[in-house]
């Protein structure tokens, strides 16, 4: 059985100036670069927002000033339970990616993996239920790393869209 890849991407704290859905809210180049490869890599994809916990793409959300960088621990616990109810949310259609789907079933590590591609603020601050699936390829890459890293792994998405256009 092949594994479900879920990847969640960091909120960016450039914004537009109203309201959109959350894949297109977020307008930095390191957050563009992220959603290009989560959406080719994916099955599925989100977004780990500092205000939201989990947002999906399709969600509309007003924009926000609101980060994990420099937030207390108690601020980092409660965001990390909104995103285990976003993951178990997510979830609840997907029981085949559970040990025993139920009130007190796990995530199956042979059935999901869940790559992040965020800063350490919020790889830290996961929920524990997450650890034994998640994959963390941006770890200790500072922002121009990080860019470098999405250009590479990008770079075959845009040939191969030059070459639908001959």
């Amino acid at each position: 059985m092949d594994k479900t890849t879920l990847v969640l991407v960091s909120c960016a704290s450039q914004k537009l100036a109203t309201a959109a859905p959350a894949g297109q809210l977020y307008t930095s180049q390191l957050f563009r670069a992220a959603r290009t490869y989560a959406q080719r890599v994916g099955d599925a994809w989100g977004i780990l927002s500092a205000k939201h916990g989990i947002a999906w793409p399709d969600e509309m959300l007003e924009p926000y000033d609101c980060s994990l960088v420099g937030a207390g621990r108690d601020r980092k616990r409660q965001w990390s339970s909104w995103v285990q109810c976003g993951i178990a949310a997510w979830l609840a259609d997907r029981p085949h990616l559970m040990h025993r789907p139920g009130k007190y079933s796990k995530i199956n590590p042979s059935a999901l993996r869940v790559v992040v591609l965020a800063g350490r603020h919020y790889v830290d601050s996961l929920p524990s239920s997450l650890q034994s699936v998640v994959e963390t390829p941006l770890a200790g890459l500072g922002v121009g790393h990080r860019l470098q890293w999405f250009a590479q792994q990008n770079a075959g998405q845009a040939v191969a869209r030059q070459s639908l256009l001959f």
